[in-house]
């Protein structure tokens, strides 16, 4: 059965790298992808929406940003913890770390490059 993998990160080179890495370690799947955070939450409300099976979110964008997203979901009817999300980051700020704590989203971030096995590895990926 083919994998619902949604992949927001406004990074082409990190998108097709994470998408030709999914394919392959998960096989045939159906991914989609968004540049923004915004264009995601559109996805969301939408009525062709449909909860995937992973969503790796990158943390920095230059507008709306991972935490702006996860603070829009509930506006969507979609409970941020029910999401089987992964946080990607080149870079983590104190910040950062400040609010994946917050979110009890510890065990839920990789910093890029993504490698299958550290992902594979998350609690979500059992």
């Amino acid at each position: 059965m083919k994998k619902s993998i949604i992949i927001i990160d406004d990074d082409p080179l990190s998108v097709y790298m994470n998408t030709k890495l999914l394919t392959e370690a998960l096989g045939p799947s159906e991914i989609l992808t968004f540049e923004l955070v915004q264009e995601a939450l559109e996805y969301f409300a939408s009525a062709d929406y449909v909860p995937p099976d992973l969503v790796l979110l990158d943390i920095n964008f230059p507008v709306m940003n991972a935490w702006d997203f996860l603070e829009a979901l509930p506006q969507h009817n979609i409970d941020p913890e029910t999401l089987p999300l992964v946080l990607l980051s080149s870079f983590l700020s104190p910040e950062d770390r400040e609010k994946i704590v917050r979110y009890g989203m510890e065990q839920a971030v990789l910093i890029k490059p993504l490698k299958i096995a550290e992902l594979l590895r998350l609690p979500l990926m059992k």
